[in-house]
Formats: C-alpha cells, structure tokens, sequence
C-alpha cells in the first residue's frame, strides 16, 4: 500500500495556499476587467479615503446643482415663451384697438373690441400656465391658479361701473379695482401668494430667483387695458359712440404702457436665464475635471489587469499540470 510522506502532504498544503490565492486573484481581475474600477481601493488610495470621499461628496453636490438648474431653467425658458405670447398677442391688438378708435366707426371699434375681448381669456389662461402640475405666476402657491377667468373678472369689474357713463369715469373705477391695496383685484382675481417662489440654487453660493407674479405691476396694466376693450365689447356706454370711442382708445394706450413693462420683465428673465445657463456651464466643467480626478484614483489600468489575469491563468495550469499526477485533476475538470 502506497504511503503518503511528509513532503507530500507540504507539498499538497503548498499547492492548496497557491491555488487559493491563484484564484482570489483571477476573480480580482476579472472584476476589474469586468468594471473597469480597481478592486482593492485601500492599495489604490494608499490607506488614506479623504481625497477620494471628497471627490465624492462634491460629485454629489454638484449633482444636486444640476438638477435644481435644470429645473431653474425649465421655469425660466417657460415663463420667457409665456411672456413672448402675451407680448405678440398684446402688440397686435394695441395697434389693433388704436386703428379702431381712429376710425370713427362703430362697427370697427365692436369687431375689435370683441376680438380684445378673445384675447383676454387667452392672456389670463397664458399667466395660469403650469409647468410640472406648478404654477408659474402664483408665487410659492404652485398648487393654484394665480388668476380667476377672465368671465369672472368682468363680471366683477361690470357691476362696478354699471353707473358710469363717461370713459374716463370706466377707466378710474378699472384702475381702482385692479391697483388699490385691498381691492377687487387683490382680494377676489389674484390667488397666488403674496410670496414669491424660493430662489433655485444653481450653484456653489449661487442662486437664480424667478420673482414675477400675476399680481406685478405690469401684469395689472396689462389686465386693465384688456378689461377696458372688453367693456367696450359687452356694450359699456352703448349709446354714446364718442366715449366709446375714448375708452377704445384708453384700451389702446393702457396696453402700449404695458407693453414696455412686458418688455423690460421679458429682459429681466433674459439675464435670469443667460445666468443660469453660464451656472450650468461651470457645473458642468468642474464635474468633468471631479470625475476624471477620482477616475484616476478607482479605475484599474486594462491592459496591465489584462496582462496580469493571462499570467495568472498560465500560473493555474501549471499549478494544475503539477497536482495532477497527485489528485487526478486537470485545469479542464476544474473549469
């Protein structure tokens, strides 16, 4: 009977140590072959984390920049493209309502004024657009309709100046509802908040605030003129054509003011944006430079972990080739 001596059973312990961490290794390789990313960071980092958990934590603050400025920038293209349509829609009936009481005509200044009167409800509808189920223009009140219709409005704003019979005593009474503290415009058409909607962070001590609401100065002058045409349209001061005339004309000039403030908001909003866009720029820059620095640091190298893992693989077969004559094994049955 055949005996198995001391150095065989060295041997055999030897050849199950090397065999063991033979394979530890190929698995090691194989992952870093597989990932692309070291296997042992402790090596990689030499012990010491601190530069790669930094790398890290400001990856994910820029992240979370990213994220906010991209929503920034949503909510400011939109609210640019709204004020745009209100803008066009508004340039074009002033001249429109300015034609009208230059004609002397009633029935131009009714055609007109009624299409004033459309138009209304598309600038009110415009200023309820909502991005994302959240209000534009309602200030921290996302989840509302900063404005009632433009029905509504008028429905209000008739019963005002029922007893007016003058434009100039229409339009007084419309300026009063629309601007005084407290009044018809504050407490029943605005229903946004009095707050406007927090700053965006965009950036490392960077912040973008979209402050415009419904209740701005330049919107309510916008309202008011349309309000003024659209009385013209339900017949107000019906049997006086020269001050129907007058309040068409007031329509026109009201609408011309707001048009500058339109103008100037669209231009505040521009410079919000290009703001945004260069925050988004530079965030974008130093997340590439953060990521190839900790690239450096937790990629393995492919081909050296290629070269290593065929010399591991020829180190196995030999280990094999050797215990066969021992255990009747083979790199083939093993596989």
């Amino acid at each position: 009977m055949a005996q198995m001596s001391i150095g065989d059973l060295s041997n055999s312990y030897w050849n199950q140590i090397n065999n063991r961490r033979l394979k530890i290794n190929m698995q090691n390789l194989c992952q870093e072959l597989t990932t692309g990313k070291v296997s042992n960071l402790h090596d990689a980092t030499g012990g010491d984390f601190r530069n790669l958990a930094n790398l890290e934590s400001d990856l994910k603050n820029l992240n979370s920049y990213k994220v906010s400025a991209a929503e920034a920038a949503l909510f400011a293209e939109t609210t640019q493209r709204s004020l745009t349509s209100i803008q066009d829609l508004t340039s074009e009936a002033s001249s429109a309502l300015m034609l009208a009481a230059s004609s002397d005509s009633e029935s131009i200044v009714q055609v007109t004024t009624a299409d004033a009167r459309s138009q209304f409800s598309s600038i009110v509808s415009v200023l309820n657009s909502q991005i994302g189920n959240r209000a534009l223009f309602a200030g921290t009140e996302t989840g509302t309709n900063p404005l009632i219709s433009a029905e509504e409005m008028l429905a209000e704003i008739k019963i005002l100046v029922a007893t007016e019979t003058t434009a100039l005593g229409v339009q007084t009474a419309v300026s009063s509802w629309f601007d005084s503290p407290g009044g018809g415009f504050e407490t029943i058409a605005y229903q946004g908040s009095d707050d406007s909607l927090a700053p965006f962070r965009i950036g490392p001590n960077e912040t973008a605030g979209l402050k415009l609401r419904a209740d701005s100065q330049g919107i309510r002058d916008l309202l008011k003129g349309y309000t003024l045409a659209a009385l013209v349209a339900d017949g107000a001061l019906a049997g006086n054509p020269s001050e129907r005339l007058d309040m068409t004309r007031n329509a026109a000039n009201q609408l011309m003011t707001s048009d500058d403030s339109i103008t100037e908001i669209r231009s505040n909003v521009g410079s919000i944006e290009a703001r945004i866009e260069s925050a988004r720029s530079r965030n974008n820059s130093e997340m590439s430079s953060i990521e190839i620095a900790r690239s450096n640091i937790i990629s393995s190298d492919i081909y050296k972990s290629a070269t290593e893992f065929q010399s591991v693989q020829i180190q196995l077969e030999i280990l094999y080739s050797l215990t066969s004559k021992l255990s009747n094994l083979s790199l083939a049955n093993y596989i």
